[in-house]
């Protein structure tokens, strides 16, 4: 069984269950929503007939507020939308909103889970919800393993002083496996290029929320150009709060920054990661961070945030990482880059494949048995 509570808000979880689904897995994926809305999103044509996806509008903004209710809420629908006898494994794909259930079902059925631990778990819950932690090590110490996205937040959860006490056997059962990207992209890697410092390019592609840090990076850019560097940055995507403050910042700077909209099509995303030399996203909290594995099998190498998404995945040949409160540190990122441009040697290939959902799925067959 599956707990995937954004199962519906994202295809990371679809790839990886129809490669599950390609190794014979039988799977019942169960997301718990709060509209209707959201059911049939990321619908899986499965090959083995009896998995499935449950869809169960139960949660309601109480529940946003209140965990223990949530979790009580969730067990109680699962007891009856499932017969629990007929399950070997669980995978809550989140620590604390998955977790919680599958735990409660733990000591109900003896059922084995795995947790994977997300952005939202480390700098949400576990950061801010006190009165939960106790509750989350709990969780922890009863799964059978416990996956972490990237290395960073693994070292991260480790060097936390609540866990000291736990620490030998959390990182005992504790492994990274990191998130795969669409198989579009592994079908047609970039070739890396060769700069030319007139026209530097620089690409973005993402929300404008406040945590993607897209007006920061405006302004490093902006700094780097006043340093004698003819930058010019690609903006790609819409929405976030702030979007505004972004289109006015855009329009103030029209002669060297390019708002393209939002972008779907990846044929078409395709055709600016080959026309661009550097990928930049300095977000000030970031889980993974797909965008950055698809620029790299493009062959761009990518400017990051220090201690966040990918960082520690890869050595410093990809790319640079930064301090994303600090524009001076953003912009410094961007200018080592173009002047040394050509020491961000990494092979294409290699990172796809360590990306590939077939390659994660195999990882996962090991977890599970």
């Amino acid at each position: 069984m599956h707990l995937a509570n954004d199962f519906s808000g994202s295809t990371v979880y679809k790839n990886l269950f129809q490669e599950l689904d390609f190794l014979g897995f039988s799977q019942s994926i169960y997301t718990a929503v709060r509209s209707t809305e959201q059911f049939d999103r990321n619908r899986i044509d499965f090959k083995i007939d009896s998995s499935k996806i449950l869809y169960r509008d139960i949660l309601s903004n109480y529940t946003r507020i209140n965990y223990n209710a949530k979790i009580k809420r969730v067990v109680s629908d699962v007891n009856k939308s499932l017969s629990l006898i007929d399950f070997d494994l669980i995978h809550a794909h989140t620590w604390y909103s998955d977790g919680g259930v599958a735990y409660e079902l733990h000591k109900l059925y003896d059922i084995p889970y795995v947790i994977t631990i997300r952005n939202t778990d480390l700098n949400l819950f576990f950061r801010y919800m006190l009165h939960l932690r106790s509750y989350g090590i709990k969780i922890l110490l009863n799964a059978k393993s416990i996956i972490f996205i990237s290395p960073v937040y693994r070292e991260r959860f480790y060097r936390h002083p609540y866990i000291k006490n736990h620490l030998s056997i959390l990182s005992s059962k504790s492994m990274v496996i990191p998130n795969g990207i669409d198989k579009f992209w592994l079908k047609q890697f970039g070739v890396q290029k060769h700069l030319d410092e007139h026209a530097v390019q620089i690409l973005y592609i993402g929300k404008f929320t406040k945590g993607k840090n897209v007006e920061a990076l405006i302004r490093a850019v902006e700094v780097v150009r006043a340093g004698g560097k003819n930058c010019v940055l690609n903006l790609i995507g819409k929405g976030g709060s702030q979007f505004d403050n972004v289109m006015k910042l855009c329009k103030a700077r029209s002669s060297w920054i390019t708002y393209h909209g939002e972008i779907l099509e990846k044929e078409v995303l395709l055709n600016h990661y080959k026309q661009n030399h550097i990928f930049a996203m300095p977000s000030k909290n970031e889980t993974f961070g797909l965008v950055y594995i698809e620029a790299l099998t493009q062959g761009l190498p990518v400017l990051y945030t220090k201690g966040e998404g990918i960082d520690g995945l890869y050595d410093s040949h990809i790319g640079e990482a930064i301090n994303a409160s600090k524009i001076d540190s953003i912009a410094m990122g961007i200018e080592n880059i173009i002047s040394n441009y050509q020491k961000y040697r990494f092979s294409p290939e290699h990172i796809g494949e360590n990306h590939n959902w077939s390659t994660i799925a195999l990882k996962m067959q090991k977890v599970y048995s």
